[in-house]
């Protein structure tokens, strides 16, 4: 079982929808829980309709600074027990041994009055439900100082208060991998702030089920928190990709050149041969240049992707924004010829639909490969 939880600080932004994309392409939650979505519920089924979660619980806020938005997959054994501006508390079955549990995403309160009416509604879940339950989410407090850099020292006794309830509560951090903080202001210098708000806490039944629980820490494109993704268990799929001729090689500088000094053969015979060889001679050329030069697409990604994680994750360090941004520019670019290959496997409806809808034209090319 995979749940991601994101406070994506609006989801109006196309940067942080396409990176909603690609993290459900790469990691395929079963349930997606996003914070502070900023939009209404027509416009938020319109934005995610293209990810295939056709069953939802929207959370309407006082006013647009809030909005909760969940969505699982289709097979999911999940019922919304109740919901609020904090939470959307759910009753799911992670397999078929662990029975009920109970799902509590959370997006923590700011406000004392907030953080009280939230503390105290977590104890009555708490004597309502003797059962596994699990907390995800952006939790907007600290459990020790180490998980905070930058700005002013929280207080021992308001950490205490944290821990106390936590251990009243019986819950537990899960262990993370990936980068310490998962918030940033993303300013320079002395204002800098970098914070772990974004965490997965399980009770210890919930544990007993699954030892090898772990939360992976993902990158922050287009907000500047964390996407955190827990998994009970882990499933390792590798997948094989053919070579083909990629339209998207003609956006490099030297293609061209490429295909134009090596469409000539010393072979003799008609014009049919002749073309025949040109194109066989390209082919064995364009593979050279598409390892050596080119790269492979995915790889460029995971490359630009573990650029960024290193860069946010010591940019305590040494302070460089613009090479943040400049990591952030190149790894757009190569998600927009991601999406141009995926566009050109489809075969279909590459003009009606050449909007960026990734997963649309992914979906193609995999039904295409069964049907072959």
């Amino acid at each position: 079982m995979k749940i991601m939880s994101w406070n994506v600080q609006g989801f109006g932004n196309k940067r942080t929808r396409y990176h909603l994309r690609d993290l459900v392409r790469s990691n395929d939650p079963d349930i997606i829980f996003l914070a502070e979505t900023k939009n209404k519920d027509n416009k938020m089924m319109n934005y995610t309709k293209q990810l295939n979660y056709p069953y939802y619980c929207y959370v309407h806020p006082i006013d647009l600074s809030g909005r909760l938005f969940l969505l699982w997959k289709d097979g999911i054994i999940l019922d919304i027990v109740e919901y609020n501006l904090n939470f959307i508390i759910c009753s799911m079955q992670f397999d078929n041994r662990s029975g009920k549990t109970l799902l509590v995403c959370m997006y923590g309160a700011f406000d004392e009055e907030g953080i009280a009416r939230q503390s105290d509604f977590l104890t009555r879940l708490s004597g309502r439900f003797n059962c596994p339950w699990v907390v995800t989410g952006d939790l907007n407090f600290i459990t020790s100082n180490e998980e905070k850099l930058g700005g002013n020292i929280v207080p021992q006794n308001q950490l205490n208060v944290v821990n106390d309830h936590l251990d009243f509560l019986d819950l537990t951090n899960i262990r993370f991998m990936g980068n310490l903080y998962t918030r940033s202001n993303r300013r320079d210098s002395a204002g800098l702030i970098l914070e772990r708000l974004d965490i997965g806490l399980g009770n210890h039944k919930w544990f007993n089920l699954f030892p090898n629980r772990i939360v992976y820490h993902l990158l922050p494109i287009g907000s500047d928190h964390c996407p955190i993704l827990l998994v009970s268990t882990k499933d390792d799929k590798p997948t094989k990709k053919l070579l083909r001729f990629n339209r998207c090689w003609l956006m490099h500088n030297s293609c061209k050149d490429i295909i134009r000094d090596n469409w000539k053969t010393s072979e003799r015979g008609s014009h049919a041969y002749f073309h025949s060889m040109s194109l066989r001679n390209v082919k064995y050329v364009l593979r050279d240049w598409n390892i050596i030069i080119f790269g492979n697409i995915q790889s460029k990604i995971t490359y630009f992707q573990s650029q960024l994680e290193y860069l946010s994750g010591n940019v305590a360090n040494h302070v460089n924004l613009n090479e943040i941004r400049d990591t952030e520019a190149s790894l757009n670019h190569w998600y927009g010829i991601q999406q141009d290959h995926y566009m050109q496997r489809a075969k279909e409806n590459v003009l009606k639909f050449d909007d960026r809808n990734t997963k649309y034209f992914h979906d193609k090319v995999n039904f295409r490969k069964k049907r072959t």
